[in-house]
């Protein structure tokens, strides 16, 4: 966001509000949070929204809600311009709604325990907003503030964070003109941002330190999606097309911990490049070799009655000089030991999730 610059167009909402404080005594069911995410119709006008939020709340309460619901890459990290950009014509578009539930509570208890923020780049600088609605560059202690909208639901808190840019401003008639002006909001957001976070954090009492959880959702970027969309799609070949890593469990010392949802399939060192390839060919079994498709990276938190994963990266996985063999490699230096995932979404349309054990070096 260039300081002393105006952007029309660049115009969020969020359900944010200014922090209340009342009296309480703690709650000790904060701390069993459920934060998710989805892609919202516009609460501002649209008859979606009600019932799309009504089913969020009861399939989070059940268990079933399918994270990124809504959006273009519903079940991963990943997003597109127009699944966070809401205009005044047509569908009045989507929003992005970081969702909890704080179970076994009621308003009055949660009051001053709870607070939410997020935080969005601009050309390389994150920002969020302050109690005014103001931007502000991001830094941890600012951008809080409680929230506005939530609700009890059958015993629970909900509510939401969320975010979305305003495209096509002053368009309310869907013309040309404005199909057109949204499309270059679309391609400025495109250009400017690399990903969207959500954040929310709490406390069982007003004395206990803040314990924060994010979500980190990443723009695809245009040049991979574009290599998607234009590219066709071809099929895995060979015996044991997923068995591509370099290395097993046994190949590091320390290996083998408790792994959450998914056994590791290989293990490495911090420091250690992680590296692994896979065989793509044709349904004539002819090996392709000008095709693309992404590898997101993700950090894995084990522990509870969930894991959750954040989203480091994505990038394009493509041909490396061998005929129809794709490869990725994967620094580790700067990564901490634990549980990594990665995503690929394989031509086709299969995905396949790996977990990577990373272990501290000697």
């Amino acid at each position: 966001m260039r300081r002393g610059t105006t952007w029309r167009v660049v115009i969020p909402w969020v359900g944010l509000a200014i922090l209340m404080t009342v009296g309480f005594s703690g709650l000790s069911s904060v701390d069993e949070t459920t934060f998710t995410w989805g892609y919202a119709p516009n609460v501002y006008g649209s008859p979606e929204w009600a019932p799309w939020w009504q089913d969020a709340m009861d399939n989070i309460a059940g268990g079933s809600f399918t994270q990124g619901t809504g959006g273009s890459y519903p079940g991963t990290h990943l997003f597109l311009p127009v699944d966070e950009t809401v205009y005044s014509f047509a569908d009045l578009g989507t929003r992005i709604h970081w969702i909890y539930q704080i179970p076994d509570a009621t308003l009055v208890e949660v009051s001053g325990l709870f607070e939410v923020k997020w935080v969005v780049d601009w050309e390389g600088e994150d920002w969020t907003t302050d109690a005014s609605g103001a931007w502000i560059l991001d830094d941890p202690g600012e951008g809080w503030s409680a929230p506005r909208s939530w609700e009890e639901y059958n015993g629970d808190v909900f509510g939401s964070v969320a975010f979305a840019w305003w495209g096509a401003y002053g368009y309310t008639s869907d013309t040309p003109e404005a199909r057109a002006q949204l499309e270059a909001d679309l391609q400025t957001y495109w250009d400017a941002q690399t990903h969207a976070t959500g954040l929310v954090r709490w406390r069982s009492d007003p004395s206990s330190p803040w314990t924060v959880e994010q979500i980190r959702l990443i723009l695809m970027p245009q040049s991979l999606y574009e290599r998607l969309t234009q590219e066709p799609q071809y099929v895995i070949g060979g015996d044991s097309p997923y068995g591509f890593l370099d290395r097993g469990l046994a190949d590091v010392a320390g290996a083998g911990g408790a792994a959450g949802d998914i056994e590791p399939s290989a293990a490495y060192t911090v420091g250690e490049t992680i590296t692994g390839c896979i065989l793509v060919t044709d349904p004539s079994g002819n090996p392709v070799n000008h095709t693309y498709f992404p590898l997101t990276f993700y950090k894995v938190t084990v522990g509870g009655e969930f894991e959750t994963r954040e989203a480091l990266f994505a990038r394009t996985l493509s041909c490396w000089g061998h005929p129809g063999e794709f490869c990725f490699e994967i620094g580790t230096d700067e990564l901490e030991p634990g549980y990594y995932d990665i995503r690929l979404g394989l031509p086709g349309g299969d995905v396949q999730w790996i977990r990577i054990e990373l272990v501290a070096g000697e």
